[in-house]
């Protein structure tokens, strides 16, 4: 084999390993190729990072509380009447909350609607205020600006716990004229930096009895 022979082989050689992974990487663009090992976490590192996981873990708390019902029928069942959702507390301190616990109280509200149950919003504004550039404001937590008596047959209500790297969450519907526990529901779910965030919102009600409402209140006429 002579000089240029050799030369010519080596050339067409190194063409084929070039061009040969490059087509099949475009080939496959949007895949993984075999000669690219997946990444690991870190040991230690939380990989339940996305906030639909929390979504995820909050329709679980409500299919449980569903299916421990004695009389889950939305029409006729035990809450047929109505049902209240409120913030979830600290399970230290049943006079605080957080952003998370006020997140689980939204998200169980739209999960027990979506349930075909009569869900009732105690923050109902008696009117709609408008303001320009501002928008309209339908929800208040003033107690002067919402309705005085609501009627609903139970109330859920929870709380929650941090510990080390997880929240331990406790939820229940009551009987609002009892008080006796008609579902109950327990989830530990992982703590990662979004969560953390919700829970650094912490804040402590002023007590004043012209905000209470009282159970005979929300239970309607007994």
């Amino acid at each position: 084999m002579n000089y240029w022979t050799k030369i010519i082989l080596s050339t067409v050689s190194a063409v084929l390993l070039i061009q040969f992974p490059a087509a099949s990487f475009e080939k496959d663009r949007g895949t993984i190729p075999d000669y690219f090992p997946p990444l690991k976490l870190e040991e230690g590192e939380d990989q339940r990072n996305n906030p639909d996981d929390l979504l995820t873990d909050i329709s679980e708390i409500a299919s449980t509380l569903c299916r421990s019902m004695e009389y889950p029928d939305p029409l006729t069942g035990g809450i047929a009447d109505g049902l209240l959702v409120t913030s979830f507390v600290e399970l230290d301190d049943l006079y605080r909350t957080s952003s998370f616990g006020r997140y689980l109280a939204e998200q169980l509200m739209i999960e027990f609607q979506q349930r075909h149950y009569t869900v009732v919003d105690i923050r109902k504004s008696r009117n709609i205020m408008i303001q320009k550039r501002k928008g309209e404001f339908g929800i208040s937590r003033d107690p002067s600006e919402i309705q005085g008596q609501v009627s609903a047959d139970g109330m859920l209500s929870g709380t929650y716990l941090v510990r080390d790297n997880h929240i331990l969450i406790n939820a229940r519907i009551l009987d609002n004229k009892t008080g006796k526990i008609l579902a109950g529901a327990t989830k530990r779910i992982s703590l990662n930096p979004g969560i953390q965030k919700m829970l650094e919102g912490r804040s402590t009600p002023e007590i004043d009895q012209r905000a209470v409402m009282y159970m005979k209140e929300l239970g309607g006429e007994s």
